[in-house]
Order: C-alpha cells, then structure tokens, then sequence
C-alpha cells in the first residue's frame, strides 16, 4: 500500500507544480486547469482504490 500513498504524493507534488507554473505564466491557464482536473481525477481513483484495500483487509481481519 506504501506504494499508493508514495504515488498520491507525486500527483499531489504536480499539482503544486501546475500551481507554480500559473503563478510564473509558464502555460496557458486553461491548458493547466485541464491538467489539474486530470490529476484530481487521479487523486480519486488512487483514494478509492487505497479504500477498497483497506476495507478488503479489515474484512480478512475479522474473518
């Protein structure tokens, strides 16, 4: 599971950098907001993902 939080970090660390580069102009804001919600989009399904896992093992716990 470490591996699934290590890989939120990352998204959550691009989309402070997506931050960074509208603060600079670096991109287009709309081109950086498609990304973002992108990467909100990833930070969902990882979440999930990270919860059905844990709901799976509390179950083999208990079982």
């Amino acid at each position: 599971m470490s591996y699934l939080y290590r890989s939120r970090g990352s998204v959550y660390e691009l989309m402070d950098d997506l931050t960074v580069c509208e603060d600079e102009a670096y991109f287009e804001v709309r081109h950086l907001a498609d990304l973002n919600e992108h990467a909100q989009s990833v930070v969902r399904l990882l979440n999930g993902f990270i919860a059905h896992l844990r709901r799976k093992a509390n179950a083999e716990d208990h079982s």
